[in-house]
């Protein structure tokens, strides 16, 4: 193979790297709560947002549990932003973004390392 092959080779293999990307599992579970009374709230409408989707739309079953995951894109620079949209008439919307476990108000069970997303009454 001549030098300048080589060099093409090498070009396109490096491009390929490049553009190359690879797919990152983002998501949650965790309950809703009313944040007065402490029950739970069922048929909240869980939105999972990224910045390259506009959302998974997912609801808390009677019970108030939520589950919620999509695929998103992922290249050399790291993942897709994401955000949790929670939303139910009657109550304020509530979203928090990806960084919630680093946020000193984020309240968790603690045997399971369930989410606990408490709503207010509007």
């Amino acid at each position: 193979m001549s030098k300048r092959k080589k060099i093409n080779f090498i070009k396109l293999i490096f491009v390929s790297l490049i553009l190359s990307g690879c797919e990152g599992f983002v998501g949650e579970n965790g309950v809703v709560l009313d944040i007065e009374t402490g029950e739970r709230i069922s048929n909240v409408k869980v939105k999972l947002e990224t910045s390259n989707v506009n959302g998974i739309t997912d609801s808390t079953n009677k019970n108030g549990y939520f589950e919620t995951s999509t695929l998103v894109g992922c290249v050399f620079g790291g993942c897709d932003e994401y955000q949790l949209v929670f939303e139910k008439d009657g109550y304020s919307t509530k979203k928090i973004d990806e960084n919630y476990r680093r946020n000193s108000s984020t309240k968790f069970i603690e045997e399971s390392d369930t989410l606990i997303i408490e709503l207010k009454r509007n």
